[in-house]
């Protein structure tokens, strides 16, 4: 029989105790996070995936094709309830929902129509339960919520580029104001040619009518405040009010002939 010095096994005891408890609270914080934030599914990294590799000036409309059905591009079809595509003679555009409905995308891509490389691209997406993760310690988790994103890259024509504008913040409104009237002719190109789809079309009008009231809303902002359009191109762009999300943010940024558009709501201005 071996015998245990009765302080030694007191400290034994003591330090089996903290042990246990240790790992029962890890435990238990782990499984409230799962359980507070589900796996990323159809995250905005392989949704916007097309997007993000096409280049304006550079791919053409095969190119676009490609990314859109190649391999990356297939995401959790698990959780993918249709996913579409839409075309007309040159426009293209590819479209989703996931099976539980609560987010819904669009990747939209418009070719000039005698080089057939790609002059605009845009990609939206709403979700209704969109999580947020902190970006810093020490902050609590944020509740899922409704988000909206939406992307977009246009080249502009050099009539616009040439323009003269009486302030830098009037030339910003009105490059702002092409982008929108861009993309709602893109989408009405559409439109009219998925009259048969009743799925495709449901989901471009559902998109085409989201992206209208965005900028709408931001142009409404600036007509109010012409002066904020200075902080376009500033990092967290500028806010804006919007009837179903609140607040929003939208970053606008002219490189040569291309301007690029971010915008966000419930999102964080990453």
């Amino acid at each position: 029989m071996v015998e245990v010095n009765k302080g030694f096994g007191a400290v034994l005891i003591v330090v089996f105790g903290f042990t246990l408890l240790a790992i029962i609270g890890v435990t238990l914080c782990s499984c409230s996070a799962l359980g507070y934030i589900p796996p990323e599914r159809l995250s905005y990294k392989e949704l916007s995936a097309p997007y993000a590799r096409t280049q304006l000036k550079i791919s053409n409309t095969l190119d676009v094709l490609g990314k859109i059905r190649s391999p990356e591009s297939v995401w959790h079809q698990r959780f993918v309830a249709r996913q579409l595509l839409s075309q007309s003679d040159t426009v293209v555009a590819s479209s989703g929902t996931s099976k539980d409905g609560h987010k819904t995308w669009l990747n939209m891509f418009a070719f000039d129509e005698h080089t057939m490389t790609a002059t605009r691209k845009c990609f939206f997406c709403v979700d209704e339960k969109a999580v947020i993760t902190p970006t810093k310690p020490r902050r609590y988790l944020i509740p899922p919520r409704h988000g909206l994103i939406i992307d977009c890259q246009v080249v502009l024509e050099s009539e616009m580029l040439a323009k003269p504008y009486s302030t830098e913040e009037a030339r910003r409104i009105e490059i702002l104001k092409n982008v929108a009237q861009t993309l709602r002719m893109d989408m009405d190109e559409l439109a009219g040619d998925v009259v048969k789809d009743d799925q495709a079309g449901d989901m471009l009008a559902i998109a085409a009518m989201m992206i209208n009231q965005v900028f709408e809303a931001v142009l409404l902002e600036l007509d109010r405040s012409p002066g904020a359009a200075a902080s376009l191109s500033d990092e967290q762009g500028i806010s804006f009010s919007h009837i179903t999300f609140d607040k929003g943010r939208i970053q606008m940024v002219v490189n040569n002939d291309i301007v690029a558009v971010k915008i966000r709501m419930g999102y964080p201005m990453l």
